[in-house]
C-alpha cells in the first residue's frame, strides 16, 4: 500500500510539475 500511495505522490508531483511548466511557458509567450 505504502508504494502505491509513494508512486501516486510521485505522479501527482510530475503531473503538477508539467502543468505549472506549460502554463509558465504558455504565459512567456
Amino acid at each position: 500500500a505504502h508504494a502505491i500511495f509513494l508512486l501516486k505522490w510521485h505522479i501527482d508531483g510530475a503531473l503538477s510539475l508539467a502543468a505549472s511548466g506549460v502554463s509558465a511557458r504558455l504565459a512567456s509567450t
